[in-house]
């Protein structure tokens, strides 16, 4: 096995340098800009056949990129030391399949670090198992020895973009953490108030001033709704999305709601959604949209069916229904009588996983909510099909 290092920098020519073993550069970067090089461990089964930068002087790299050869490429490796490579390219002149072993091992002992397989010939196969073990797969026309360019883009553009979610995620862990520890601070801070507001009520008999305390509850039950709105839409998207049978989340709905007077009709047989985590919380607002606001709600029905488009679940009830002109404000944050926030959460928990919402129903017969799901995202069999990519 031999390892051949270097540094390769923008606008600099570079050659190889059989006789030591490495890349070397023809002259310093006089561009005076300083960038974070990136190192890639670059593996290959033939370096005699141009899967390495031209030996020609001349050839220059768009990146600073730091390269580490080694040949062969092996089938298992131990977890990459991320300070000795930030990405891993394995370059075949024929259809990299001799990679995919590698990218396995290293995804199934956790290792996110950026896969790119490179090859000359393409197959559908290797590309699919590729892109489902999270790697990337590429087909780069003509020799891969006068690919070198856009080799080092593809690999610094991965990396950069795992370093942007690696940031992001430390960003959205802070903000979370600040989150939970100011609600958890503030409803504190409610209950005591409440208990005094309590107190007070005992103590008080002078009609106007209860009439301000039983206002002060009001505003106390309000600023509750407020933070629960916040917690719930700050974990929108943060769980990956999961299978989940539209029966059983509706069946929850008995220990949220006194539905004694209510007959609940579901129709969806065993048909799954592959929805965010928090898509229990749809069925929820939907069902408390219709006890709160339906007026005198006897009935509600969940179905679902197929059309050209995909699936359509329904939730409809046999309440006053929605005014014509509101059908679409309803779903704006703030809109209504109540917190305002319930059916814009609604909307937003959906279009996670590319469902949308609308009101379809009578005024005057009942709110009807249809839920438009992409092919791909729902089962009607009860078996849960391949995740979505």
């Amino acid at each position: 096995m031999r390892w051949i290092t270097g540094i390769i920098h923008p606008r600099v020519p570079v050659f190889y340098r059989e006789n030591e073993g490495i890349f070397a550069m023809t002259g310093a970067d006089d561009t005076g800009e300083e960038r974070q090089t990136i190192t890639i461990l670059l593996f290959t089964n033939n370096p005699e056949s141009g899967c390495i930068p031209s030996r020609e002087p001349g050839v220059s790299c768009p990146v600073p990129v730091h390269v580490i050869l080694r040949h062969p490429v092996p089938e298992t490796v131990g977890r990459i030391d991320r300070q000795a490579a930030e990405a891993v390219v394995v370059l075949s002149e024929g259809d990299a399949r001799e990679g995919l072993p590698l990218l396995r091992t290293l995804r199934g002992s956790g290792d996110s670090i950026p896969f790119l397989l490179a090859a000359v010939r393409g197959d559908p196969l290797v590309a699919h198992e590729a892109l489902l073990q999270g790697g990337d797969y590429r087909i780069l026309p003509g020799a891969t020895g006068y690919c070198w360019e856009d080799l080092c883009l593809l690999a610094t553009a991965a990396v950069e973009t795992r370093r942007a979610h690696e940031s992001l995620a430390m960003l959205n862990r802070k903000l979370a953490l600040v989150g939970s520890v100011t609600r958890h601070d503030v409803l504190n801070q409610l209950t005591a108030i409440t208990g005094y507001t309590e107190l007070l009520g005992m103590m008080i008999q002078d009609e106007k001033l209860l009439s301000y305390l039983g206002k002060s509850r009001s505003a106390i039950d309000k600023i509750r709704r407020q933070f629960q709105f916040a917690k719930d839409y700050q974990n929108i998207g943060v769980g990956a999305p999961r299978w989940q049978m539209v029966a059983r989340v509706v069946s929850r709905m008995n220990d949220d709601f006194d539905l004694a007077d209510v007959n609940v009709l579901v129709t969806t047989g065993a048909t799954t959604l592959y929805a965010d985590p928090l898509f229990e919380k749809v069925i929820y607002n939907l069902f408390d949209n219709a006890l709160r606001h339906g007026g005198k709600v006897t009935r509600i029905a969940v179905s679902f069916h197929e059309d050209p488009e995909g699936g359509v679940l329904t939730v409809e009830d046999d309440g006053v229904g929605i005014p014509a002109g509101e059908k679409e404000k309803i779903f704006e944050r703030g809109y209504g009588k109540n917190t305002g926030w319930g059916l814009f959460l609604v909307r937003e928990i959906l279009a996670i996983t590319g469902m949308t919402i609308a009101e379809t129903g009578t005024p005057g017969k009942g709110a009807r909510f249809e839920i438009r799901i992409p092919p791909g995202t729902y089962a009607s069999g009860g078996i849960e099909p391949e995740t979505p990519a």
